[in-house]
């Protein structure tokens, strides 16, 4: 039976497997007789599981083959145990050249052309959930540590990409677009498994967060920021009754400017929508964004209303009413603003 068993193994699937069966004719003969037979076809299968599905490079194959070695491996004799743990290094070592393809696929994927501008979510993030897929059929320990290597991998060359982009924004949004993707896509079964990587990302994404959400708002709030830099400055240096002295209240209104203030809120978020391509990130980064505006009008209306007694005719909820009107947030855009309480308007003062 164990003879036969070898011949039907080198004229079926195993054709090529032809050398090797007869090297272990003389266990095949020995080992396998008329009471083994489970054995036998367990080996087989095994076999077949490997050489048949585990070697074409994917690693659920491999993984299959570790489960059928595994199973085959229950009540098989030392001789059948020897040939079923070469079977079982083969699986791993198919299992680390499928990793080590993997990362060297990432490491030439990740960077993106044209210096990073507009580069969108790159191969390597969007591939990830299919990866994480395959890695996750392992329910072992080994499973989760081939996932948190490919998860370093996708995002350490990320991070690698952001940092050699052309200038500051591109590396900002790059990150945050990509990092969007990539948690995003992830399976809920595996985020436990990544928590050392995603919080690593989560500091660097805080950071370039604020870096690219001051860099939007500076572009077309610039002059408005300066001057309220100047009030400050000066009310630092002389106290707030004499800042009237070195910058007159007819000076400070009409620098104001308030009433570009909605183009520039509609130039912030027409520039954002064109940086972020796939769209990918865009709701958080307007989330702070219109946070840091609102927060940037509240204290601009305290150091008005302080200095010259006027009340800023933008509100914090009105700049966020405008940002809202711009990401078509049509029921927070329709809500009446609330005047801030404080602040009088000084008689004879405009709107401004």
């Amino acid at each position: 039976e164990g003879g036969g068993g070898g011949e039907r193994w080198s004229e079926g699937r195993l054709s090529d497997l032809k050398t090797w069966i007869d090297e272990e004719g003389a266990f095949v003969s020995s080992v396998f007789g008329e009471s083994s037979k489970t054995v036998e076809w367990s080996l087989k299968d095994a076999i077949e599981e490997v050489r048949g599905r585990c070697l074409g490079g994917s690693f659920n194959g491999v993984l299959l083959g570790r489960e059928a070695v595994d199973k085959a491996l229950v009540g098989a004799g030392p001789e059948a145990a020897a040939i079923l743990g070469g079977i079982k290094a083969e699986c791993d070592a198919a299992a680390a050249a499928w990793m080590e393809e993997q990362e060297a696929w990432v490491a030439k994927n990740v960077t993106p052309a044209g210096g990073g501008k507009r580069a969108g979510v790159l191969p390597p993030v969007a591939r990830f959930r299919r990866l994480a897929a395959e890695v996750l059929r392992d329910p072992s320990e080994s499973g989760d540590a081939a996932m948190l290597r490919l998860a370093g991998c996708v995002l350490d060359g990320l991070e690698a990409a952001c940092r050699n982009a052309d200038g500051q924004y591109p590396g900002n949004v790059m990150w945050l677009e990509n990092i969007s993707a990539f948690t995003s896509s992830l399976p809920p079964e595996a985020k436990g498994a990544l928590e050392p990587v995603l919080s690593k990302a989560s500091a660097v994404t805080h950071s370039r967060l604020r870096s690219y959400t001051d860099w939007s708002i500076g572009r077309e709030f610039k002059s408005l920021s300066l001057l309220f830099q100047n009030v400050s400055r000066i009310r630092s240096d002389v106290g707030a009754a004499d800042v009237v002295i070195h910058l007159p209240k007819g000076s400070f209104l009409r620098s104001l400017k308030l009433d570009l203030v909605p183009e520039k809120v509609k130039a912030v978020r027409a520039r954002v929508e064109k940086h972020f391509v796939s769209g990918m990130g865009v709701d958080r980064v307007w989330r702070e964004i219109t946070e840091c505006l609102q927060s940037m009008f509240r204290d601009w209306a305290k150091v008005s209303a302080e200095v010259y007694g006027h009340r800023l005719a933008i509100t914090s909820d009105e700049i966020g009413r405008q940002c809202a009107e711009q990401a078509g947030d049509t029921e927070r855009a329709s809500r009446p603003s609330r005047r801030r309480s404080g602040g009088s308007r000084t008689q004879g003062d405009s709107a401004s």
